[in-house]
């Protein structure tokens, strides 16, 4: 079923913000904090796409890795 919603672009601090649709957060399982994807197509429209939350979860904890790898390499250097 395609359902189309309209949303004002809101600013947010330095950027441009867009709300979600609550009825397609729901159905992805979404909340605040949560990853989506964005899709930029060829004709020039927006897909967005939900994420995972397992891929969510690891792609932080590679984040938090990388960063503690940093660290130990800069104390490394002190």
């Amino acid at each position: 079923m395609s359902q189309t919603v309209e949303s004002k672009l809101q600013k947010v601090g330095e950027s441009i913000a867009v709300s979600l649709p609550q009825n397609w957060l729901l159905m992805n399982d979404l909340d605040e904090g949560d990853f989506v994807r964005f899709r930029i197509n060829e004709n020039g429209s927006l897909t967005v796409e939900s994420i995972e939350k397992q891929t969510q979860k690891n792609k932080v904890f590679k984040e938090l890795i990388q960063q503690d790898h940093d660290l130990i390499m800069r104390l490394r250097n002190v």
